[in-house]
């Protein structure tokens, strides 16, 4: 089914009974787009900032949304079954452009698509002729109106994201100062949010910073919320088809194989390694409060692999060491065009790039230090040959044997 913009159909006509399904948003563009939803209350307003779904805070209130991007593509996964908040009624999908000089007119083209039991049940297209200098749009919302439908939008307003944000009653945090090695940023003090009534929460000021830790910024410090530090996310994605992908260190012709690992230890002296290797994939509510949600060997998985720290957890651990081993496929790290990134909910999302020209099997990407509750992440980037040597350098204590993914 293709819509236009304005047209609205219920869910039931799209895909019967069905309330888990997906909207999908592509852009074809050379800049980038934000797509993020926010879910509104019967004023049209933001009902509070755990409702919005954007880069920074992928996962709605019970999961009932989800969002993971791949390259130009951003997917909501939407469970209405777990919608629980009778005040949200309506989820708005918006896009806004996230470069000082282009707008929507000058995407090459989009479309924002329905996929239902793996089917695509409906289709609005984005074209470059529906905008004149609009730098955020509303594309469609999934309402409930007696019961749950779908509207096709398509209008926005010269603002960006932080328009967008305040268009529908949120505060947008100010971005941190940028900082100079081994310096931390002040912190910015924050505007009381204003006394919330029966109808609707109102919204902290809402965090769209994304701070990249290279050589000249290879630190910085997170303050706990007072909601603490909740589901503390870490991808590595990396390019799997790479032009290099001839030879791996194991002499065979495989498809890149990069594994995300971690060596965590606490307070208490306690020390655990979460790795692919002897499939310790950790836990997440129970000890080591770590947990990796698999292992993507034939790069098949476009958004690679992910690591969780419950962050609610953060004062038994004292440091964790985030690290990539390549296990197959390239020789060399700059060949993977890999990259971590870690979302933290109200705070910025951290990335760290790999493009060193080593052959090393070993990347030490970040290390995560607990200082007085707060998190202290130091870009590392260090490559070793050797697992021992790596824990020797960093100092926690493993005795290292030989392991099999088999």
């Amino acid at each position: 089914m293709n819509l236009q913009a304005g047209q609205k159909t219920t869910l039931a006509s799209l895909m019967g009974s069905a309330m888990q399904f997906e909207v999908r948003v592509t852009f074809s563009a050379p800049f980038e787009i934000d797509v993020t939803i926010f879910g509104l209350n019967s004023q049209d307003k933001l009902y509070s900032d755990d409702y919005m779904v954007y880069f920074n805070q992928p996962v709605s209130p019970n999961s009932a949304v989800v969002l993971s991007k791949t390259g130009q593509t951003t997917r909501f996964k939407f469970d209405l079954t777990r919608h629980n908040q009778p005040a949200v009624e309506k989820y708005v999908i918006c896009a806004a452009v996230d470069s000082p000089n282009q707008t929507m007119k000058n995407i090459s083209s989009g479309n924002v698509e329905i996929v239902a039991n793996n089917s695509v049940v409906a289709v609005f297209p984005i074209i470059p002729s529906m905008f004149v200098s609009e730098k955020a749009v509303m594309l469609g919302q999934v309402y409930r109106k007696n019961e749950w439908r779908f509207g096709a939008i398509g209008q926005g307003f010269n603002g960006g994201l932080p328009a967008l944000v305040e268009h529908f009653g949120g505060e947008v945090e100010p971005e941190p100062p940028k900082t100079t090695p081994q310096q931390t940023p002040v912190p910015t003090p924050v505007k009381p949010a204003a006394t919330p009534n029966p109808v609707q929460s109102a919204p902290s000021n809402i965090n769209l910073s994304k701070i990249k830790l290279d050589k000249n910024n290879p630190t910085i410090s997170l303050t706990k919320k007072a909601s603490g530090f909740g589901r503390i996310g870490i991808n590595l994605n990396w390019n799997q088809t790479p032009p290099s992908l001839v030879k791996s260190f194991f002499s065979r012709n495989q498809a890149v194989d990069l594994d995300l690992c971690a060596l965590i230890k606490f307070k208490d002296g306690k020390k655990y390694a979460i790795q692919a290797l002897g499939k310790r994939f950790g836990d997440f509510d129970r000890y080591p409060f770590v947990f990796l949600d698999g292992d993507d060997r034939a790069g098949s998985v476009s958004q690679g692999e992910n690591l969780y720290i419950n962050g609610d957890k953060w004062d038994n651990i004292e440091r964790v060491l985030v690290f990539a081993a390549i296990y197959e496929g390239v020789a060399s790290w700059s060949d993977t065009d890999g990259v971590i990134n870690i979302k933290i909910p109200n705070q910025p999302e951290l990335e760290v790039r790999l493009a060193d020209n080593s052959n090393a099997n070993l990347c030490a990407i970040i290390e995560l230090h607990n200082q007085a509750g707060t998190i202290k992440a130091n870009r590392e980037v260090r490559y070793f040959h050797d697992i021992g040597d790596m824990d020797r350098h960093y100092g926690y204590g493993f005795r290292i044997v030989n392991g099999s993914k088999k």
